[in-house]
């Protein structure tokens, strides 16, 4: 049995869940996009997270998140449990969503963990060999120069939720954050930070698809 968590307000988190068996059920078509997106806005406003960093990918979704009230296990459970239920109507997937393993959550207590992290999550599509750039990546996610100063909206699904019911709105909208200590006066240096690790994501990755890449001559 795993440790209970200990959750402190106004504290800043990596967190990483992944899809049942690693099943592609997140990949990026625009309805699919449109729900994480929506959910992702909806839940953080009404749980009081600020959102820093976000990329979801075809099989697991990472997010870097500041919990200003110390909500965080019930955002994860109401966030999770409608992308899921949502997930599950789209793709007409009849069982679980998400892997069964705990959610990956790490607490990032210094500004260089933060930067470290943020890139990390934005150049992940980049890792994984599935595009050059961040940016080019067609999933849902946050860019560089939206921190700050950005929004992530979408309008409501038109899968699994009750345009009736109130709680989901037509339209949801949530700003990118800055991460807790960065100053707006500080925005554009820490944007630049962030811009140069992932740069150095993207060569990194892009010279190990080289070196790993099979000569022509190799498959004679």
């Amino acid at each position: 049995m795993s440790q209970p968590r200990r959750i402190l307000p106004n504290a800043t988190y990596l967190i990483t869940r992944r899809t049942i068996l690693r099943h592609m059920l997140f990949r990026p078509d625009r309805v699919m996009t449109q729900i994480l997106v929506y959910l992702l806005a909806v839940m953080a406003n009404r749980h009081g997270l600020r959102v820093h960093a976000f990329c979801a990918m075809s099989d697991h979704v990472h997010l870097v998140v500041t919990d200003e009230r110390g909500t965080l296990p019930d955002f994860l459970q109401a966030f999770h449990r409608t992308v899921a239920l949502c997930t599950q109507v789209l793709r007409q997937w009849g069982t679980a969503v998400w892997d069964h393993s705990p959610t990956s959550v790490v607490r990032l207590e210094t500004p260089a963990a933060v930067v470290e992290k943020i890139a990390y999550v934005l150049a992940n599509p980049v890792a994984a060999g599935l595009v050059r750039h961040a940016h080019e990546w067609p999933g849902a996610k946050v860019l560089v120069d939206e921190i700050g100063q950005g929004t992530l909206s979408a309008s409501r699904p038109q899968v699994y939720l009750n345009p009736r019911n109130r709680k989901w709105p037509v339209e949801a909208t949530l700003p990118v954050s800055l991460p807790p200590g960065i100053e707006p006066a500080q925005a554009a240096s820490f944007r630049l930070q962030i811009a140069t690790e992932v740069a150095r994501l993207e060569a990194l990755a892009q010279a190990s698809t080289t070196v790993s890449r099979p000569s022509p001559l190799s498959r004679i």
